[in-house]
C-alpha cells in the first residue's frame, strides 16, 4: 500500500511572529456540519453559538503532539490547551464547571492572527484544572484549565471567511458583565 507522501520543502523564514493564545472561543460539540479541506476549515455550517473568552498574559497555550505507533499501524493527534482565568469568583467557577462537563469545540487565537479549530472531529474534553489561592503575593488567584482533544490530524486553520463566521457567533455576554441586549 502507497501512502501520500510530502509535495514540498520550506525554507527558513524570516523573523516575525510571537508565542500565546490571544483568545478562545468555546461552543458546544455537535454535528455542525463544518468542513475542512487540506487543514483549512472553509464553512463551519451551522455552529451559531461561541463565548469568548480573553487573554492578556502569557499563561495559555496549544500544543499538539502526534501519537504515532507503528506496531499498531495507528496515528493520533493530541491537542492540548492549558491557561489560566485570573481571579477566583463564583461567577468563573460555575462557567468553568459548565464547560468540565460538557463535550466541546475550542477555537484557539494565536497574537498572528490565526484560529485554529480543536476537537473538530471528537470533540475537546477538560482533563484538568484547578482552583488556586496562590502562596505569595504575586501568584495565581484563579482557576487553571487544561482542554484535550485526540484527533486523526492537527488542529485545522480558519479560513477567512470561516474567521468572520466565528466572530458572527459570539455571545456578547461576558463574567462580570450585564448583559448588552
Amino acid at each position: 500500500m502507497n501512502c501520500d507522501f510530502i509535495t514540498k520543502g520550506k525554507k527558513v523564514a524570516c523573523l516575525g511572529t510571537v508565542g500565546g493564545v490571544k483568545n478562545i472561543f468555546i461552543g458546544l460539540y455537535a454535528d455542525y456540519g463544518i468542513t475542512a479541506t487540506a487543514q483549512v476549515v472553509a464553512s463551519l455550517g451551522t455552529l451559531d453559538e461561541t463565548f469568548k473568552y480573553e487573554f492578556s498574559s502569557n499563561t495559555q497555550g496549544l500544543t499538539e503532539t502526534p501519537n504515532i505507533n507503528w506496531d499498531n499501524g495507528t496515528k493520533f493527534i493530541s491537542q492540548v490547551l492549558v491557561g489560566n482565568l485570573p481571579i477566583l469568583d463564583p461567577e468563573t467557577q460555575e462557567e468553568l464547571s459548565l464547560m468540565m462537563r460538557n463535550r466541546i469545540v475550542v477555537f484557539v487565537e494565536d497574537y498572528n492572527g490565526n484560529i485554529k479549530l480543536m476537537g473538530y472531529k471528537n470533540s475537546a474534553k477538560a482533563t484538568n484544572g484547578s482552583a488556586v489561592t496562590g502562596l505569595a503575593k504575586g501568584d495565581l488567584n484563579g482557576f487553571t484549565f487544561e482542554f484535550t482533544a485526540e484527533e486523526p490530524g492537527f488542529a485545522p486553520f480558519l479560513s477567512s471567511t470561516a474567521k468572520t463566521a466565528l466572530l458572527a457567533t459570539v455571545q456578547n455576554s461576558y463574567i462580570g458583565e450585564t448583559p448588552v441586549v
